[in-house]
């Protein structure tokens, strides 16, 4: 794992080190002091880590950075790489999701100027599978618009 890579199903390393799906909170904790931009939640008795988020100041998968580059480029780079529909992954979008990496990315409003907000990513998240609840999960496939499961 990279320095700064997000590994769908696995975790996201900061430079606190790697937050991974399924710590304990004693085992995440002393990452999250390192690092408080990092976003953690739990689900399970006893709780482990079920969705880990980032911001946008770092990150990249499969070799591509998520926050230096546009957007819509990182986009169509995931889509490429990944050989996913680009009618489904188009451009233009706030919320991106990749059900069978179980991850996300979002931004906050969309702009193509670069150096405006919106130009980039603001985060990127990993989940466990069966981390949404099913109509939640329903809703985030709609706005990232994709087809219902």
């Amino acid at each position: 794992m990279a320095a700064d890579e997000v590994v769908p199903h696995v975790g996201i390393r900061s430079h606190a080190g790697i937050v991974r799906l399924g710590m304990t909170r004693a085992e995440v904790q002393p990452l999250l002091d390192r690092d408080r931009d990092i976003r953690v939640d739990f689900r399970g008795d006893p709780p482990v880590v079920a969705f880990v988020e980032s911001p946008k100041h770092w990150g990249s998968f499969e070799d591509i950075d998520l926050f230096e580059a546009g957007a819509d480029e990182v986009i169509t780079g995931i889509a490429s790489r990944l050989g996913l529909d680009p009618a489904v992954y188009r451009p233009g979008r706030h919320q991106y999701y990749f059900p069978e990496l179980c991850m996300g990315l979002w931004r906050s409003c969309v702009s193509d100027e670069d150096g405006e907000q919106g130009f980039t990513f603001d985060s990127v998240n990993i989940h466990a599978p069966g981390y949404y609840d099913p109509d939640l999960l329903a809703f985030i496939r709609r706005q990232a618009g994709l087809p219902p499961e």
